[in-house]
């Protein structure tokens, strides 16, 4: 999954960078163990400083060794799920550093600690980078620039004192260190479902604005009076999930195999197939309304735009094909026959829902015209200046302050 630019107006990215913090601390937490313990790790494996030097630079070694797949592993699996994989290395070399009582193991160790510290150097910044704009960015970037040295000024001191003052044992130290990775992992899953939450809630939007224009069924419509956000699709969209999941091992045990990895492949095709009008509406718009200012322009004449739109297409459609057509007559191919009658009766289905929906309605919805969208800009720039005019009324309007006198 290619790293995608977001909000960079929300206050969210000071949120990811807080929690992307915490998660490369870990990292360098782990990697200043055996540099500030070393005279007791010695003592307790009973190696001198030549096997020390072994120990200590297997961490770099993996480190400096991880940092070049990591881009490549950030554009297939998601800069969320290579955090979580950092995380995830720190975490049971941690473990497996306190269990341990052999060497060599304890060195496999500190080579997991190393692969976390060596994916998570080059997946904080691009994880940081897309929720603030280009020109804002330096600020936020420094402050991640910090995560090794303020690990390294906080992390031996602490971890003498744990062992010296205190006179705990030395795997104490990486047992802490492992409670703090599943507690920062926690975090992170954390903010990665609030993420998904709200990127799941401007999917309903779309679903709500449909039924309200009578092309999906009413009670995905519904709306709170408190915040006026859309629980109609988001409660249907649960129950739908729901009963998918209650399903799946129902219908593996009466020997129905796949029946998750079905949906779960259906749900990708028709995620492939809404991007498809995209790219029409592209040109479309270009043809119909070229003056109007927008966020990015694509350079180039007609002819580029033409290509720059119907090569995704194609590749859209060939993707398609390959996902659910059988090509041959081998068995893997034949597998997909089931995805293949569920997207057609998907499709049919959904139809058959559009043209229920729309019972009653006098007037054909032609979707998001220009004028429709200039007349809800409108809207909202009118709404601002209702709310920028009653602030200042309010201030007016409240009591002053009593002044004490001298």
């Amino acid at each position: 999954m290619a790293v995608k630019t977001k909000s960079t107006d929300s206050s969210y990215g000071w949120v990811v960078l807080a929690v992307t913090f915490l998660a490369g601390f870990t990292a360098p937490a782990n990697m200043a163990k055996v540099t500030a313990l070393a005279p007791v790790v010695m003592q307790t494996f009973g190696f001198g400083p030549d096997t020390l030097g072994w120990v200590i630079a297997l961490f770099y070694v993996l480190g400096f060794v991880m940092a070049f797949p990591t881009a490549g592993l950030i554009n297939k699996l998601g800069i969320r799920n290579v955090v979580l994989i950092a995380i995830g290395c720190a975490a049971v070399g941690s473990a497996m550093g306190a269990l341990t009582e052999n060497v060599t193991v304890f060195m496999v160790s500190r080579f997991l600690e190393g692969a976390g510290m060596g994916v998570m150097g080059v997946a904080g910044a691009s994880a940081i980078a897309p929720w603030f704009a280009p020109e804002k960015r330096g600020f936020p970037l420094g402050i991640w620039a910090m995560w090794v040295a303020l690990a390294m000024c906080i992390c031996p001191v602490l971890y003498g004192y744990v062992v010296d003052t205190l006179a705990l044992p030395w795997q104490t130290v990486w047992w802490g260190t492992f409670v703090f990775d599943i507690v920062v992992g926690i975090v992170f899953l954390i903010t990665l479902f609030g993420n998904m939450v709200s990127w799941s809630f401007g999917v309903n939007f779309v679903a709500e604005h449909a039924a309200r224009k009578k092309n999906m069924p009413k009670v995905f419509a519904h709306e709170s009076e408190k915040n006026q956000m859309p629980t109609g699709a988001a409660i249907v969209n649960g129950v739908v999930a729901s009963v998918l999941v209650l399903l799946s091992p129902v219908m593996e045990l009466a020997g129905f195999d796949g029946f998750f990895w079905i949906f779960f492949s259906m749900n990708i095709v028709f995620l492939l197939i809404s991007y498809i009008p995209m790219f029409p509406a592209f040109l479309k718009l270009r043809t119909i309304d070229p003056a109007a200012n927008r966020v990015f322009k694509v350079p180039g004449g007609r002819g580029v735009a033409l290509v720059v739109a119907w090569v995704p297409v194609i590749l859209l459609v060939l993707a398609i094909i390959a996902t659910i057509v059988p090509l041959n007559g081998s068995e893997e191919e034949l597998s997909k026959i089931p995805m293949l009658i569920g997207v057609i009766v998907f499709v049919v289905l959904g139809e058959v829902v559009r043209i229920w929906s729309k019972r009653g309605r006098t007037e054909e919805y032609k979707g998001l015209t220009p004028a429709l969208a200039a007349e809800r800009l409108a809207e909202e720039a009118a709404e601002e200046a209702a709310d920028e005019a009653e602030a200042p009324e309010a201030k007016g309007d409240a009591e002053p302050e009593a002044v004490p006198v001298a």
